[in-house]
């Protein structure tokens, strides 16, 4: 059954908005940038459940090859519902598409996209940790553990911490975000007891932290791929997704839907924006800001919720989990109805192979 939704207030140049409804009582989860590159396979965890151990997997998109890499002991992070568990987060490629970053029993570990190469970075047994983000070289990864920033050497080498010289702690609700170069993540800090939060702009070596949102209501920030904007999703003034230079000037409004508005994701080349909007049930957003063009919505057959949304490395398509596990795509231009790739799994990652652009 197709259903209508009025998407209104819309500014600036958009092409097209795609909105799959979902039927949850809270926002879709969270999902972090994909490298670009050609689309290789995914990774995913099974038997998600919240503190029960788990395994990863890889597969190929269409569901085939599908092979278990390793068991993860309580791996959660963030779900369909946005509850926080506490430890850990999903599967995250490398920009290489070589390795496999993820959380596990309170630290942070790599290893190779088989499996081999198991490699603790981290060794602090923390009892919470965010989604890991990885630099654009490769290098480093970010990640918020018990509310401290912490930068790792992805070798092994060790790592830096960076708690917040604001009075707060880093958000793990709002994963960081790399600038372009690597030099710089914005990561939300938020006041003590739930207060103020804002994005800040952070030096990698924790030189510096600026506050460059200014509304005390901004959260899950985005570098874009060519580095001359962050955007974010905000309250102030009503529920909007918007963008900035990296430096706070240049605010501008990208969607103001009657909505709650989340986790917006540059696409990989960055012309196309996607978040999640939440009005008493998830929703997805698909936002081209290059070409004039209609807006669409798009319901899942049956009509489930939709969560872990994520790009392929190409950009032609997006891959994500509805309310029962079950893993889908739908293609960018939302051409055809979303096609189930016939897995079941949270969480996903969608890795980039070389030789793409």
């Amino acid at each position: 059954m197709t259903r209508t939704r009025a998407l209104i207030g819309l500014t600036g140049s958009l092409v097209l908005v795609v909105a799959m409804v979902a039927a949850v009582l809270a926002p879709a989860v969270p999902a972090e940038a994909t490298f670009a590159g050609k689309n290789g396979m995914i990774a995913y965890v099974t038997n998600f459940q919240y503190g029960q151990p788990t395994e990863i997997w890889t597969a190929e998109v269409d569901g085939s090859s599908a092979v278990e890499l390793i068991d993860v002991s309580n791996p959660a992070g963030y779900h369909c519902a946005g509850w926080f568990s506490g430890t850990g987060s999903g599967p995250r490629w490398s920009p290489d598409g070589a390795r496999i970053a993820f959380a596990n029993e309170g630290d942070l570990w790599v290893m190779a996209s088989d499996g081999s190469g198991l490699t603790q970075l981290t060794s602090i047994g923390a009892s919470r940790i965010g989604t890991p983000v990885w630099s654009p070289d490769g290098s480093e990864i970010a990640v918020v553990i018990d509310l401290v920033l912490y930068v790792v050497d992805a070798s092994g080498e060790g790592w830096i911490a960076i708690p917040s010289d604001h009075g707060g702690w880093f958000s793990d609700f709002s994963p960081p975000s790399w600038s372009k170069n690597g030099d710089q993540i914005a990561a939300v800090i938020e006041e003590r007891g739930a207060g103020p939060h804002d994005v800040y702009v952070v030096a990698v070596d924790g030189a510096s932290q600026t506050n460059v949102s200014n509304d005390g209501q901004s959260h899950h920030p985005a570098w874009s791929p060519r580095g001359n904007e962050i955007a974010f999703a905000t309250f102030a003034g009503g529920s909007s997704i918007q963008a900035m230079r990296p430096d706070g000037s240049r605010r501008r409004t990208i969607a103001d839907l009657p909505t709650g508005d989340f986790w917006p994701q540059y696409s990989p080349n960055g012309s196309s924006l996607l978040f999640s909007s939440y009005d008493g049930q998830n929703f997805l957003v698909l936002v081209h800001i290059t070409k004039p063009h209609n807006k669409k919505i798009v319901d899942l057959p049956t009509e489930s919720s939709i969560c872990d949304a994520v790009w392929s490395p190409d950009g032609s398509e997006v891959l994500f989990v509805d309310g029962v596990g079950d893993l889908w795509t739908v293609d960018r231009r939302v051409r055809y109805e979303p096609q189930p790739v016939g897995l079941n799994g949270q969480l996903p990652s969608w890795q980039p192979t070389r030789g793409g652009g």
